[in-house]
């Protein structure tokens, strides 16, 4: 039986497009500072130290939030009244975000010992211990950045945060390397010059709340009643826990690979599990405005547009995700010609990030739907789960593998936390995503995959990037297209062949 289109998702294509073509000008400005600039003029531990700053500011960052950011997501909807500056929601944010903050910094005095001490002796573990303390204000400002992030997309405005991260972050680290690489900072003054480029989104943030008039703060913060109150209590507490765990989960590995080999191979698995990373960038632009629709489906009863919602999702972003990965790994020759030869450890880990971002792209839109579901407990309880399992796989598998022992035990985590993730929707909304177009392209990618291997390889490194992912994306694209295997990937195909100046 056809699948019923539900309303939302034409909200969510349009945002979608804005937001993913800033994503790929991001990814474009990204490859130039991460994959050529960052592994050419710093050294693999002091990548690995800027790695281990990012990722500690996100988890402590997420830890702040105090899970305001699901509750805001989910529950702004019943304070939205401009008239009554939205009962004072604003302030009860940013009330919040200090608490947060305030309880961070407590942690932070306290585990800083545990932080420095299992690194130390190893390669780059000096360089780690100097900059420690730039954790704090990147914390502060990661928080604020998620929570004012959060207020905007409960207004549908989705784009504004994609662009500030995506474009403006980026390419102010691009500024930075380049004053670094031209000789007018030392590397110092470029960590301090990174760390406020990473900030700045968060102060633009603001401006952009105050110039939409959407900055309306109020003393008398207001709550419709008190059942909503408690919901709200649940859903934060909840919305940390997964929060936090799920960016434990994709965090933990850089932090563990520092404390058992050290920072230098850290900055090697930074820099290639980058690579690996770009199979998902298709699935950002939909998560940040898919939340808020799902949120309002959920508050209509509307199963029909989750469950559209969810299935389109999936093969949508599974299809996309298959293409890139085989673009990926069958120019991986090519991706080693560009990088210094000091990360070629790092081969397989390419592979194994890859399939583990597929994974996720695979499970379309599990976690939202979950998030702002009235199930949204059992989030919790399957990500905290899967951050001892991480754990667990990261020490089985890094001692006997390194990088690329951590690289398989993030797959691993990921396809066990999405598979939990499938599991909960099925049991509890009866909504099954998968059917055989999945298999169909999975079948398509492993027939291209071994006909563009046996494929002549040219000379020319650049025209060789551009044969084997111009032939890979024809003999994928045309059964995908004939077979219909995705209406939509068929349908941005008839809209990118309209935008073409035939005359």
């Amino acid at each position: 039986m056809a699948r019923k289109i539900g309303p939302g998702l034409g909200v969510i294509k349009k945002q979608t497009v804005r937001n993913t073509a800033y994503t790929y000008l991001g990814v474009l400005i990204g490859f130039v500072t991460t994959g050529l600039l960052f592994p050419r003029f710093l050294t693999t531990s002091e990548n690995g130290l800027l790695k281990l700053l990012v990722s500690y500011s996100m988890v402590f960052g997420q830890l702040a939030t105090l899970g305001m950011s699901n509750v805001t997501i989910k529950f702004f909807p019943y304070f939205r009244d401009r008239e009554k500056k939205h009962h004072g929601y604003l302030t009860f944010i940013l009330l919040m975000s200090l608490v947060g903050f305030a309880l961070f910094l407590g942690l932070f005095f306290l585990l800083q010992p545990w932080i420095i001490a299992p690194g130390a002796g190893k390669e780059g573990a000096d360089l780690f211990a100097g900059y420690i303390t730039v954790i704090i204000p990147l914390t502060f400002f990661t928080l604020l950045f998620n929570n004012l992030d959060a207020y905007l997309r409960a207004f549908y405005k989705t784009v504004s945060g994609s662009f500030l991260k995506e474009v403006i972050q980026r390419a102010m680290v691009l500024l930075c390397i380049s004053l670094y690489i031209a000789g007018f900072v030392g590397f110092k003054g470029f960590v301090i010059l990174y760390s406020i480029a990473l900030c700045t989104p968060s102060m633009i943030m603001v401006g952009l709340i105050v110039a939409s008039n959407e900055f309306l703060l109020s003393r008398a913060m207001t709550f419709k009643n008190l059942v909503v109150t408690n919901d709200m209590t649940k859903v934060a507490f909840f919305g940390l826990v997964t929060g936090f765990s799920y960016l434990a989960i994709i965090n933990i590995d850089s932090i563990m690979i520092n404390h058992i080999v050290g920072t230098s191979l850290t900055g090697i698995y930074a820099i290639t599990s980058y690579f690996g990373a770009l199979v998902s960038i298709p699935s950002r632009g939909f998560v940040r405005i898919g939340a808020s629709v799902i949120a309002n489906a959920f508050k209509e009863n509307d199963l029909d547009t989750i469950g559209d919602i969810y299935h389109r999702s999936c093969l949508t972003q599974f299809v996309i995700g298959v293409l890139i990965l085989l673009g990926l790994w069958l120019n991986i020759d090519n991706v080693f010609q560009v990088l210094p030869s000091s990360y070629l450890p790092g081969k397989y880990v390419i592979l194994f990030i890859g399939i583990s971002n597929l994974i996720v792209m695979g499970g379309g839109a599990n976690t939202i739907i979950i998030a702002n579901s009235p199930f949204y407990k059992f989030s919790a309880y399957a990500t905290v789960l899967l951050v001892v399992l991480t754990v667990l796989f990261n020490w089985m598998f890094i001692p006997l593998y390194g990088i690329s022992g951590a690289a398989f035990a993030s797959a691993l985590s990921m396809f066990t936390f999405n598979l939990v993730k499938f599991l909960i929707i099925y049991i509890k909304l009866r909504l099954h995503p998968y059917d055989l177009k999945f298999v169909y392209t999975l079948g398509i990618g492993l027939i291209v995959y071994f006909l563009v291997s046996a494929l002549p390889q040219l000379p020319n490194l650049f025209l060789n990037i551009i044969w084997i992912s111009g032939v890979t994306t024809v003999l994928f694209l045309v059964p995908v297209l004939v077979f219909k295997i995705s209406p939509d990937v068929n349908d941005m195909y008839r809209k990118a062949l309209k935008r073409i100046p035939w005359k």
